[in-house]
């Protein structure tokens, strides 16, 4: 089967196996055959490598597979080292994604927003909000309703498809109506 059993599966699967690496390393050591495994799955990304590793491990006695979870859950979050960080984006391709942009101003009717298709390589998850330390928590949160309500206004924003092609230029087109008027001061209240 080629295909994804469910909406972001081959994420799911990539995201497990990557927490589950290093404990498999820690219990079983350098040479274990489900490390081969996960190493495989994650180095090709392929949907069917990445199964079978999860196969392998679901297929462990129940004791090393209860050991291996709670390390998973009970791992202190430890941050990551530069290097580490850059090893694991040699590992896999990078993913596409739309990425939005705010640029909340001291009053709220101006904030700027952008979207894009874009290319991320840290972890891939389907929804990714970064707040830079010191925004205005009401300034975060009002530029967060602008985005949902955007989102909501132009549901092709999320699609693949619609970036194909279409470049910025399509962004800039379908911008909010409030952000364009705004910018080129046309709005209602000067007509």
């Amino acid at each position: 089967m080629d295909g994804e059993r469910y909406v972001g599966e081959r994420r799911a699967l990539r995201h497990f196996l990557q927490e589950l690496r290093p404990l498999v390393v820690a219990v079983l050591g350098e040479d274990a055959l489900l490390r081969f495994r996960i190493d495989r799955g994650l180095g090709s990304g392929d949907l069917d490598a990445l199964r079978k590793a999860r196969e392998m491990f679901h297929n462990q006695p129940e004791e090393l597979k209860r050991r291996l979870m709670r390390g998973i859950f009970e791992a202190p979050a430890a941050r990551p080292s530069k290097t580490r960080l850059l090893e694991r984006y040699t590992e896999r391709e990078p993913e596409p994604f739309v990425r939005f942009d705010a640029y909340p101003a001291a009053n709220a009717e101006d904030v700027g927003l952008s979207v894009e298709l874009d290319h991320e390589l840290s972890d891939d998850i389907p929804i990714r909000v970064l707040v830079s330390p010191g925004t205005l928590p009401s300034s975060a949160a009002e530029a967060l309703r602008q985005i949902a309500a955007w989102i909501e206004r132009d549901r092709r924003l999320l699609s693949v498809r619609h970036w194909q092609g279409t470049g910025r230029a399509a962004a800039e087109t379908e911008r909010p109506a409030a952000e364009t008027e705004h910018e080129h001061g046309d709005s209602a209240d000067h007509a």
